[in-house]
């Protein structure tokens, strides 16, 4: 299944999906669907040429705090769905790391307390999840890069997902670094309204491929977790995904003085 570039025109997210497309993939199709509305808007008010564009940055502020929270629903989506996975489709509680054991039989008298659980396993990890949302419910509001790695690891006992962040050119670090920024700018929107620079459609543009191609990546990533997790390909739930980029316009080819001189002889050729 493919998610495509926000800036390829000829993709439409909500129209993509097939019957089986699992929900934390279709509600991203749906919100980066409200992004494209927006960005559609910015184009029918003020035209896609160059320019200075007057009284839409409003609309680029909007599309930047929608972005955010589709990251943040998309993160905590993917999250449930592959907590549920491996709790209905493992055999027992060790199909979850010792880490996470460890942390949850904490509060239930240790780790040997799984012995005795049952299938009681099942329903403390779904608790763990919820106590883990709660406790970061503020901080994750803004979905950076170290919180997600954090809600991985504390619920699914997954290492570093944004180590899965690269791609040609650019390696975790600097994916990290750029979706950092964009969340920045996402609380200083949110908090204070002016910012310190010109929020433009590119920005919007450019954090909406980002947002896409990080789900993609990290979905992806979380997949094939849980599949061995589980010890066979999770072949009935889960989706791989492939991020379409923006195709790249053709280069023009420059015109040389010769032919410049050309056309101005022709031109003077057919005015005599």
């Amino acid at each position: 299944m493919s998610l495509a570039a926000l800036r390829n025109e000829d993709f439409a997210m909500g129209k993509e999906s097939a019957p089986s497309t699992p929900a934390h993939v279709q509600r991203l199709m749906d919100n980066i669907d409200d992004v494209r509305l927006l960005v559609k808007t910015h184009e029918t008010i003020a035209g896609k040429g160059p320019g200075r564009k007057r009284d839409v940055e409003v609309l680029n502020k909007s599309a930047i705090v929608f972005l955010a929270a589709a990251w943040e629903s998309f993160v905590e989506d993917l999250l449930a769905y592959a907590l549920q996975a491996l709790v209905e489709k493992g055999n027992d509680h060790k199909v979850f790391p010792e880490y996470v054991l460890q942390s949850v039989g904490s509060k239930h008298n240790g780790i040997k307390a799984w012995a005795l659980a049952g299938s009681g396993w099942r329903d403390a990890m779904s608790d763990n999840m919820k106590a883990v949302l709660a406790s970061t419910t503020g901080t994750f509001n803004t979905p950076k890069s170290v919180k997600i790695d954090e809600l991985f690891k504390k619920v699914l006992g997954m290492e570093s997902v944004s180590s899965a962040w690269k791609w040609h050119r650019t390696d975790s670090d600097a994916a990290m670094s750029r979706l950092d920024s964009y969340i920045t700018l996402r609380g200083d929107i949110a908090h204070r309204v002016q910012v310190e620079k010109s929020v433009h459609k590119k920005t919007v543009l450019d954090f909406a491929d980002l947002v896409i191609r990080l789900s993609t990546l990290t979905n992806n990533a979380v997949y094939a977790y849980v599949g061995e997790r589980l010890g066979r390909e999770w072949l009935d739930g889960g989706v791989v995904l492939e991020f379409v980029p923006r195709p790249k316009p053709k280069a023009k080819k420059a015109s040389t003085a010769v032919e410049e001189v050309k056309a101005l002889l022709k031109t003077d050729a057919d005015s005599d």
